[in-house]
């Protein structure tokens, strides 16, 4: 989300204007019941059909990124100014709190599926590695994995980390690389065949790991305008990508044109689009049993998708 202090100070003008913007979203169940994230330091529950949210903690911060650990049954928030918070899903108690250097934060945490490594990097590029099973030990690969920025770890513990124009998959337990990968773009997921989804501006990108081959890329075809009086045309434009996901057979993206866009995950053949979002798509998930999706955007609204 952010990279920058310029863009700090742009979205906090955003606040002043809708603090009622979602920054983050992450399913606490199989469907039907999620955390959200403010940037104007709200962390709430919110569940399927019930307009009201359930307020968790109110932050005296701004919170970037959220996870959510069923292991652990808390929320995981990074933030701006006071590190990464753990809180209690039951009680909103901050059970531990992990530091951050005053002059940086991270814009986006990521947990491993097993729920043993939290991961991340911050604005001046520094890799953030917790194992959260090892009493939140931090570990350091900077000697051997210079110049490089951690994006994911998968189901089995491999980190990934990109560096000059390429990804490499790093074994944590017995320090050696498994092996490289020549694509770039932000790696953003990767499904259970071991395929990466990775987002580069306005193109996401499917990229089969085991052949090692580019599979496919692609653009949102068209922003579509709606006047005020309900009338819609199609603008050849391609805006800026803002989260992509994998399903079994599919996969699905959001943008800044407000759209969530389903791709055959085969061919990259654009299935569907929706356009119900009044308002640019800030982030989305999908559920566990992969049946669910939900989305959430700048101006405070959610929706619930579910999945065929």
């Amino acid at each position: 989300m952010l990279g920058c202090e310029k863009n700090n100070k742009n979205i906090q003008q955003l606040v002043a204007i809708n603090p009622l913007s979602y920054t983050d979203v992450a399913f606490s169940s199989i469907k039907d019941t999620v955390f959200v994230s403010t940037y104007s330091g709200r962390i709430s529950k919110r569940i399927k059909e019930q307009d009201k949210e359930e307020l968790l903690i109110q932050l005296k911060d701004e919170v970037y990124s959220l996870q959510y650990s069923d292991k652990q049954n808390l929320v995981i928030a990074s933030t701006l100014k006071s590190g990464i918070l753990f809180i209690d899903v039951h009680t909103g108690e901050i059970k531990k709190t992990l530091q951050i250097k005053k002059d940086t934060w991270l814009n986006s945490i990521f947990l491993s599926k097993d729920d043993n490594y939290l991961i991340g990097f911050d604005t001046k590029g520094n890799n953030h590695i917790w194992d959260l099973n090892n009493d939140y030990k931090k570990l350091d690969f900077k000697k051997e994995l210079p110049n490089s920025f951690i994006r994911y770890v998968d189901k089995l513990g491999a980190f990934y980390y990109q560096t000059q124009g390429k990804y490499i998959k790093w074994n944590p337990t017995d320090k050696r690389i498994e092996k490289e990968y020549k694509i770039s773009g932000k790696l953003v997921d990767i499904n259970d065949n071991g395929d990466f989804l990775l987002l580069n501006f306005n193109e996401f990108r499917m990229f089969n790991s085991k052949a090692d081959s580019l599979e496919f890329k692609n653009k949102h075809p068209y922003y579509i305008y709606k006047y005020s009086n309900g009338d819609t045309v199609h603008d050849p434009y391609q805006l800026k990508l803002t989260a992509a996901r994998f399903t079994m057979d599919k996969i699905y993206t959001s943008s800044l044109d407000q759209s969530i866009r389903v791709w055959n995950k085969i061919d990259g053949t654009l299935i569907d689009e929706w356009y119900l979002h009044n308002a640019t798509i800030s982030d989305i998930d999908i559920s566990k049993n992969q049946k669910q999706l939900v989305s959430v955007d700048l101006k405070g609204e959610i929706r619930f998708w579910d999945l065929k």
